[in-house]
């Protein structure tokens, strides 16, 4: 066995929180009718009250009150609090909405978030997939299979990514998706930080997709685009008409012959207004101004991402 951490005790007591909740959702479900299901419910209701501060509201972060949890890793954290806050039901509602399949998800992630965090030991493993089998046999599917976790867990996906991804798309489509693409997805954006960033936003799994075809369509030769540009062009509004007009290398040799690169289109398109500021920023006016070095085009393209762009380029003596 390995040695026992204060990392594993702490995360030992949010798995037997979430397994004592699995095991009260099978007997609700099952309905059966056992006087120690109540006596179970309060005792997780009293552990949920000692270690942890009631949240305000449903989507408030759930404090948890124990000193070892300051140790952990920050990404180890973030999934435990994610866990917590999705079950933390003071009349355990959610368990009773079916559930199940959820809390067996949620054991598989804590117990890979144990392996990154390095605080693990066999005993505490074995009884985590003990729970797990018990939860399997009234489970008809689950939402990530193991291979699938292990097969994330490979290119680079975090535990907490995977959580957090469930809760904002189909996360089996975009599994899919990624299986068969990966390396394109990859050559496109270099890492698969922007992957998981991009994957995460409103839109995502469409979005990520259409980058595909983008990458093929536009013309890198005249201005370059990597993953940290990509995911700033569709993080907002107006994402599809913006890939277009990249798409246009026309567009693209105009604004490469008066200076500007793919970071400074990316700057310049995050934000609402961005078609009035791509015409402002080639007008003779700006141009001039970028001539003489009264501005640089990496300083204006900072400027155009503040609320008050307009008034600043009026100061400058831009005509709008």
């Amino acid at each position: 066995m390995l040695a026992k951490t204060p990392c594993s005790h702490f995360i030992s007591f949010a798995i037997y929180m979430v397994v004592i909740l699995c095991f009260n959702a099978l007997l609700i479900n099952l309905d059966y009718i056992m006087t120690e299901t109540e006596v179970a419910m309060h005792g997780v209701q009293d552990l949920i009250d000692t270690y942890t501060k009631v949240p305000e509201g449903r989507k408030k972060k759930v404090d948890v009150l124990h000193d070892d949890f300051a140790k952990l890793p920050k990404d180890t954290r973030a999934l435990i609090e994610g866990v917590m806050r999705e079950v933390y039901r003071g009349d355990f509602e959610i368990v009773r909405k079916a559930f199940v399949e959820k809390l067996e998800f949620f054991l598989r992630l804590i117990a890979h978030a144990l392996e990154e965090a390095k605080c693990v030991d066999y005993e505490l493993q074995a009884k985590i997939s003990d729970a797990r089998e018990k939860i399997a046999t009234v489970v008809n599917e689950v939402e990530v299979s193991d291979e699938d976790m292990n097969w994330l867990r490979k290119i680079g996906f975090l535990p907490v990514d995977v959580f957090e991804l469930t809760a904002k798309l189909d996360i089996a489509g975009a599994i899919a998706e990624l299986r068969n693409n990966i390396d394109e997805y990859m050559l496109i954006l270099g890492d698969k930080k922007y992957i998981v960033k991009i994957l995460k936003m409103y839109e995502g799994l469409q979005k990520l997709k259409r980058l595909r075809s983008f990458y093929r369509n536009y013309d890198s030769n005249i201005v370059g685009f990597n993953g940290y540009h990509l995911a700033q062009i569709v993080v907002n509004a107006g994402w599809e008409e913006k890939l277009k007009y990249f798409e246009n290398p026309d567009n693209l040799k105009r604004l490469q012959e008066a200076g500007f690169n793919g970071s400074h289109l990316a700057q310049i398109v995050v934000n609402a207004g961005w078609e009035e500021k791509l015409k402002v920023v080639v007008s003779e006016s700006c141009l001039a101004l970028l001539k003489r070095s009264t501005v640089t085009h990496n300083s204006l393209a900072k400027l155009l991402k503040k609320k008050d762009w307009r008034t600043q380029l009026l100061n400058l003596g831009v005509s709008l």
